[in-house]
């Protein structure tokens, strides 16, 4: 892939949230196939059912019952983005294009030769980004309807 030199400024911080969105995505992807899983993952669960007869004797029945992990309990972790902060070391410059139209450049090659050639570590970008767990987006719970037949 090759490097750009100048860059239009808007289509430099596009491409910085553009980034920060196709990553969302990834994690909310990433929630909906945990979701799936934990739906579709069974595991039989013993029930044991106690009697106690008239003549005082304990009688025991253990039924086993195939219950998803949802139906367990298990709740999904899901994330989102509260949060990203980046800072970009670059050069800006005003620049006429092809209409004579003014455009905003930047410039992010020559600073990353300076801070090669001439160690210079003050010069660096850096993105910090918060990630916070929050609730799925439906209460999973709605979803499990138990109809009793029994009498």
């Amino acid at each position: 892939m090759a490097e750009v030199r100048d860059v239009n400024f808007g289509d430099f911080i596009y491409e910085i949230a553009s980034g920060i969105a196709a990553a969302q995505k990834g994690l909310d992807l990433n929630s909906a196939s945990l979701i799936k899983t934990l739906a579709e993952m069974r595991v039989d669960i013993p029930r044991i059912t106690k009697t106690i007869e008239k003549d005082g004797t304990m009688s025991e029945r253990v039924d086993i019952q195939n219950r998803s992990l949802l139906e367990l309990g298990f709740i999904p972790a899901c994330y989102q983005f509260s949060e990203t902060t980046v800072e970009v070391v670059t050069d800006f410059k005003m620049e006429k294009n092809i209409n004579s139209k003014m455009e905003l450049k930047t410039n992010v090659v020559d600073i990353r030769m300076e801070r090669k050639l001439n160690k210079n570590l003050s010069v660096y970008s850096k993105i910090k980004t918060t990630l916070v767990p929050v609730p799925i987006p439906v209460h999973l719970g709605d979803n499990i309807e138990v109809v009793d037949k029994t009498g």
